[in-house]
């Protein structure tokens, strides 16, 4: 049985698309509140693929760039969204998306789980992360 508070997240985003930038490192969000574990029930065999949650992980949703390992010498993809083509990426998105999601009545949560680098270029300045920006501005900077 999903909970009520799933529910309630279920009718506002019913339909709409909505971005929510998390960074847990600093929140100090831990997966303990009802929700979260109500959405961990309805993961089907741990494949994150459920009836009710689906996650997409960079490796499995367009052509996501990144740094292997926050390499400089290993972009993946291009390392960043400037030395990617969008329209290629956007057409592989739809592909797994359809994939993953194959009922066009699902009313679910799904979630892309951004890992090897932040959609918001501030969030790119700590740790390993900074291969990103390091190689954003290069780009921007060259002449």
């Amino acid at each position: 049985m999903i909970s009520n508070e799933h529910e309630n997240l279920t009718a506002i985003y019913k339909r709409r698309a909505a971005v929510v930038v998390l960074t847990t490192h600093r929140c100090g969000l831990r997966p303990k509140s009802r929700t979260a574990a109500n959405a961990a029930q309805h993961i089907q065999d741990l494949s994150f693929y459920g009836d009710k949650v689906v996650i997409f992980y960079e490796f499995v949703f367009g052509t996501y760039p990144y740094y292997k390992g926050y390499k400089e010498n290993q972009p993946v993809n291009g390392g960043t969204p400037q030395n990617c083509s969008l329209e290629q990426h956007l057409e592989i998105i739809k592909k797994n998306i359809t994939e993953r999601i194959p009922d066009e009545n699902f009313d679910g949560l799904a979630i892309v789980d951004l890992e090897e680098w932040r959609p918001l270029f501030d969030e790119n300045f700590y740790g390993l992360k900074r291969v990103r920006r390091k190689r954003d501005l290069k780009k921007v900077y060259q002449p």
